[in-house]
């Protein structure tokens, strides 16, 4: 995924986790969101930081 297609996710998950707490849903289901939200954020920064380092010589 390119960094825009995992900001896009993020968003969209963060916004399902925050209409989830809002409603009381289930445990499982803040818990998928919550990893899932997790897993993109942790992409992003790999992403992020292999843009900011110069490449292998």
């Amino acid at each position: 995924m390119s960094p825009e297609e995992i900001q896009t996710r993020l968003r969209d998950c963060e916004h399902l986790y925050a209409e989830c707490l809002a409603e009381n849903m289930s445990g499982a289901t803040l818990r998928y969101l919550w990893e899932e939200i997790r897993k993109l954020r942790e992409q992003l920064q790999a992403l992020e930081h292999g843009l900011r380092q110069p490449p292998p010589r």
